[in-house]
Order: structure tokens, then C-alpha cells, then sequence
């Protein structure tokens, strides 16, 4: 990794504080943004109006989420931005 390059020995929602000090990408200058994997899981009632439209603004109240991932990467180039220890 090169010296942008952040790491950080802090928990996951420490670390958020750090990554938004970045405005783009340090390998290819993308402004798109960054990404993690997460593992999502849960229950939720998904409704629909009578001619099958879903109003269901509030879905992801209902899902637990789990960081699989210890990297950030670019949305772009797909490179590691910042790592978790």
C-alpha cells in the first residue's frame, strides 16, 4: 500500500471517521466512493398497493448487519483504500 494508505487498530465505526477524510480515491483519483463487504440478515414485511407497487421506504430497519470485510475499497478501481487490524 502506498503512504495515503490509512490503517487503523480503532472498531468499525471509529474507523468511518477516518475514511471520510478522503475526497477521492488515492490509486485512481475516483470520487464514486468506497465499499465494504457486509453480511445482511433479517425479517421484514415487504408491502405492496393493489397494483403491485412497494412503498417500503423503511426496509433495511428490519436487517442486522455484520462487516465481513476488513478492507475499504474504491468503487472504481476496485483497490484497497484503508484496512482494519
Amino acid at each position: 500500500m502506498n503512504e495515503q494508505t490509512k490503517t487503523t487498530e480503532t472498531p468499525i465505526d471509529g474507523y468511518l471517521a477516518v475514511i471520510t477524510s478522503f475526497s477521492a480515491c488515492p490509486h485512481c483519483g475516483s470520487t464514486y466512493g468506497y465499499y465494504s463487504r457486509v453480511k445482511i440478515s433479517g425479517t421484514v414485511d415487504y408491502q405492496c398497493d393493489f397494483n403491485g407497487n412497494g412503498e417500503n421506504t423503511n426496509i433495511a430497519d428490519g436487517f442486522n448487519y455484520t462487516t465481513i470485510s476488513k478492507t475499504y475499497r474504491c468503487i472504481e478501481c476496485r483497490k484497497i483504500i484503508c484496512q482494519i487490524h
